[in-house]
C-alpha cells in the first residue's frame, strides 16, 4: 500500500511518486482532487503549486482511493498530497458513489 505523505522532504532523490492535488472546485465549492502519476523526486515548485480545479474532478476521498489503487498498480511507494488549505481531512465519501467490494 503506498504511503500518503504531506511533506515533500520525505521523498528521496530520484524516487517515483504520485501527487494528489486537493482544493475547492466548481460552483458548489465541493472538496475535489485530481492526481498525477509517475512523477520523479525531487519535487519542483511547479509540482508543489496548488491547482485551480474546474469542478469536473473527483471528490477528494474517492480520488485518494483511486490514487492509491493506481499507485499500487504502477509500483509507486508514496503519494504526496498537495493540500494548502487542509481540506482533505474535511472531505467525506459520496454516498451515491459506486460501492467497491
Amino acid at each position: 500500500m503506498p504511503e500518503v505523505i504531506y511533506d515533500p522532504q520525505k521523498l528521496g532523490d530520484g524516487e517515483r511518486y504520485a501527487a494528489l492535488y486537493v482544493g475547492y472546485g466548481g460552483m458548489s465549492r465541493q472538496i475535489l482532487a485530481e492526481f498525477d502519476l509517475d512523477l520523479t523526486a525531487p519535487a519542483t515548485a511547479n509540482d508543489l503549486a496548488p491547482r485551480n480545479l474546474s469542478g469536473f474532478e473527483l471528490p477528494a476521498q474517492e480520488a485518494l482511493t483511486l490514487a492509491r489503487e493506481r499507485a499500487r498498480e504502477a509500483s509507486l511507494r508514496k503519494i504526496l498530497v498537495i493540500d494548502p488549505l487542509g481540506l482533505l481531512s474535511h472531505a467525506t465519501i459520496n454516498r451515491y458513489a459506486r460501492r467497491r467490494p
